[in-house]
């Protein structure tokens, strides 16, 4: 998956945390849910056929808004818990080791 990096990338290959990267793949498939919602209310809408049909579309876009709402509101609650809680010491010497490794590069680029 795009936002799932291997154990095996060195650090400066990517700059996301797991909590990041757990946020980014929600607010992924939220957006393809969603999409999936706006064209199952517009078949509803839209569709000439018996009213079984219609319901059936109506169901479906129900259930999808429902999980929709689901992940959304996971999300806001974990990203919630995750900017309550200090940063680790692990990630802190991470955040440390970033800003050397981009002080350094920039410094370099002075010179």
């Amino acid at each position: 998956m795009l936002f799932f990096r291997r154990r095996d990338t060195p650090l400066h290959h990517s700059h996301l945390s797991d909590q990041e990267r757990c946020v980014q793949a929600c607010l992924f498939f939220a957006f393809i849910i969603l999409v999936v919602t706006i064209v199952l209310f517009y078949f509803a809408a839209t569709n000439k056929g018996p009213s079984d049909q219609r319901l059936y579309y109506y169901v479906g876009a129900g259930i999808s808004l429902a999980f929709l709402l689901l992940i959304i509101l996971c999300t806001i609650f974990y990203v919630q818990q995750v900017s309550d809680r200090p940063l680790s010491s692990t990630r802190q010497q991470e955040t440390i080791s970033d800003n050397e490794y981009e002080s350094s590069r920039h410094s370099n680029y002075r010179a």
